[in-house]
């Protein structure tokens, strides 16, 4: 006899065996790993997806048994982008060939900045970015980040003896390029692979070059908020507003994850080795550092239920943001879409925005919490 939960995945991937990837998660050890694909069959006790990889290369079919379902998506920003990609996958293994590494982090990184490549860095600190080279300095690189889906997300810029090794036209940077292109809707040569737009026409906001001290400067005077990086690992990263700086010393500001003030913190400016800015997080952070009733207003949300099922009802009815955690780690932010015996659907939310459509064990779950810092996060309208 099958689960309620089952039933429902049945139910749920029966829509989608028509079109629109999904995706699978059965590692019950890695809790972010999962399997994307194509529904291709829909089996008493067994689901086969045509597997899609991150950079939309084919992998294939993939048989799944129904019972080791953990969890699903549909309807995610990063599965319309891989998508995308697979239809172009052929594009992507081409242009890897169209681009040669030059052997030094400085020569890379020029090279990218000329060709209009984008590159991911890789530092000691275990930090890595990718996005567009667009001010290349003897001691600093100021990058234009890009994220998963292809999209910009603020600039950084980073020391450049920090760096370990620097990738260029690999699959993964190939597709973010193509990505990046296709949602601004601009044309770049496959045969070539040399942009033909310049890059700064495509990027709006700062162009400061490579220099620690002009960003400084501009985020003090600008009063924008930072996320500066400090050598030291774990701990070594705190948001804020640039009080003041010289050569040796930088006075930051702190903010809280929720928003709140965060005390004053004297840095020795030679730790620093990335400052990030312009970011959707750090953007939603500074307006919800410089709303504080909002803030007050949003934390009283209250349910009484008796059972789980009844808690997941109340807060679909209130349409409140709430964060689900289950067993093995995984967790998910966002409005409770539909729930029943078993299961429950999470119209995820990112930045924000709703991003797809989660479908869960209601058996796994851990918690579920509403009101703190995430939830406040994602509920925050920017305006």
């Amino acid at each position: 006899m099958e689960t309620p939960f089952i039933e429902r995945l049945r139910t749920v991937l029966d829509t989608h065996a028509s079109g629109g990837l999904v995706a699978i998660y059965v590692d019950p050890f890695d809790c972010d790993a999962f399997e994307a694909g194509a529904v291709k069959h829909v089996g008493s006790d067994l689901l086969v997806i045509e597997a899609v990889g991150s950079n939309g290369d084919p992998e294939g079919l993939m048989y799944l048994p129904m019972c080791e379902v953990r969890r699903m998506a549909y309807g995610t920003k990063y599965l319309a982008g891989i998508e995308f990609l697979r239809d172009r996958w052929s594009e992507i293994a081409h242009r890897g060939a169209h681009c040669f590494a030059q052997g030094s982090v400085m020569a890379d990184l020029t090279n990218a900045r000329e060709s209009g490549w984008v590159v991911q860095v890789h530092c000691r600190e275990s930090n890595v970015w990718e996005g567009f080279v667009l001010a290349v300095s003897p001691g600093w690189v100021h990058l234009a980040v890009l994220v998963e889906e292809g999209e910009l997300d603020g600039y950084l810029i980073v020391h450049l003896d920090e760096i370990e090794r620097v990738e260029v036209g690999g699959p993964s940077q190939l597709a973010h390029e193509i990505l990046f292109h296709h949602r601004l809707g601009i044309d770049r040569e496959p045969s070539v692979g040399v942009n033909q737009t310049p890059i700064e026409t495509c990027i709006s906001g700062w162009h400061e070059g490579a220099d620690i001290y002009r960003v400084l400067d501009r985020l003090r005077r600008e009063h924008e908020l930072a996320g500066v990086y400090r050598r030291g690992g774990e701990g070594a990263y705190r948001a804020g507003y640039v009080e003041m700086y010289d050569s040796s010393t930088l006075v930051l500001n702190c903010v809280a994850a929720g928003g709140h003030q965060d005390g004053v913190l004297r840095i020795e400016l030679e730790a620093v080795f990335a400052v990030r800015w312009a970011s959707e997080y750090l953007r939603r952070l500074a307006a919800m550092h410089e709303q504080p009733a909002l803030l007050a207003r949003a934390e009283h949300t209250t349910v009484r239920p008796e059972s789980m099922l009844d808690c997941l009802t109340e807060l679909a009815d209130a349409r409140t943001i709430a964060t689900l955690r289950e067993r093995d780690g995984h967790q998910i932010t966002g409005r409770i879409a539909a729930c029943g015996d078993g299961w429950v659907e999470v119209a995820r939310m990112r930045g924000g925005r709703q991003d797809g459509v989660f479908l869960l064990q209601t058996a796994l779950l851990l918690s579920v919490r509403t009101g703190g810092a995430d939830e406040l996060y994602e509920g925050f309208t920017l305006r």
